[in-house]
């Protein structure tokens, strides 16, 4: 009778470990895009970043992808596309591939100077880079929708 008890307890436990101790992988998303200049010509390079919303707890690491001629795809990690939830889509000039402006590259301000890898193309509006300011606020993700998310437009400095 002892034996029994052991064993139910330990089967109980077993059994509450995996609800107390997880929490359930999220759904993602595919998510690709384009992303144009307001006159209709294609960003050439720039990065594209999902930002939990306000509500949206998500702890992984940021979606993001490189934009490329125009096109985009985000990755979450090493998981393709988006979490499940709602986000706020930011877009820098340039991209990760791209790699820092050097110190000859910047000047006094910090801003890229004319010349080089990001003073040739025009540079994006501020506004798309700052999570407070972009227009692309809580878009939400559901489960489900198509791979080609997000078209953005974007204006220049």
């Amino acid at each position: 009778m002892r034996w029994d008890r052991r064993w139910l307890a330990v089967l109980l436990f077993a059994g509450a470990v995996p609800v107390l101790g997880c929490t359930p992988e999220p759904k993602y998303v595919k998510a690709e895009g384009t992303v144009k200049y307001d006159d209709g010509t294609d960003l050439k390079a720039a990065t594209v970043r999902f930002l939990p919303a306000t509500g949206n707890d998500f702890k992984g690491g940021t979606p993001s992808g490189v934009v490329t001629d125009g096109k985009y795809k985000i990755m979450t990690g090493s998981k393709e596309g988006v979490p499940v939830g709602k986000w706020d889509v930011v877009i820098t000039s340039g991209s990760a591939s791209m790699g820092a402006p050097t110190t000859a590259q910047v000047g006094a301000t910090g801003a890229p100077a004319m010349g080089g890898p990001m003073g040739d193309a025009p540079q994006i509006a501020p506004k798309f880079g700052d999570q407070s300011q972009t227009p692309y606020k809580n878009i939400e993700v559901k489960d489900g929708m198509s791979p080609d998310l997000l078209k953005l437009t974007v204006t220049k400095t």
